[in-house]
């Protein structure tokens, strides 16, 4: 279980997440679910999906644009956000993922189940 100061933490970056996406920064996801949590915490932006798109096809349409990397808590999720990171000649933010996981990874690992994790907080705090 987390504390109120961590979970008002993690909101503070949702907030920040919810901010970017809305002045036009893409957010990068892993799959489809992620995408669904996301949009349920807030976020109209455009979010891409790296499990559809070819390393090619991500780096062409995120060239020259700000990325916010929202890949999962996990060997999967942190290889997947270096590479990214290095392909992309771009503004990349990986702040609000570190700032998010690093108290919620006690409870939750991708990002799918974000959405249900701040709902149950949200009913305690």
């Amino acid at each position: 279980m987390i504390g109120k100061e961590e979970f008002l933490a993690i909101r503070k970056a949702i907030e920040d997440l919810i901010y970017e996406a809305s002045k036009g920064a893409i957010i990068v996801v892993e799959g489809r679910r992620d995408a669904e949590s996301l949009r349920n915490l807030g976020i109209r932006g455009k979010i891409l999906l790296s499990s559809v798109l070819s390393d090619a096809e991500l780096v062409d349409s995120l060239m020259g644009e700000k990325v916010v990397i929202m890949t999962d808590w996990d060997r999967r999720g942190e290889i997947a956000a270096v590479s990214l990171m290095k392909k992309l000649n771009c503004n990349v933010d990986v702040e609000i993922r570190r700032r998010i996981f690093s108290v919620a990874c006690k409870e939750v690992t991708k990002v799918e189940e974000l959405y249900s994790f701040l709902q149950k907080y949200s009913r305690i705090y």
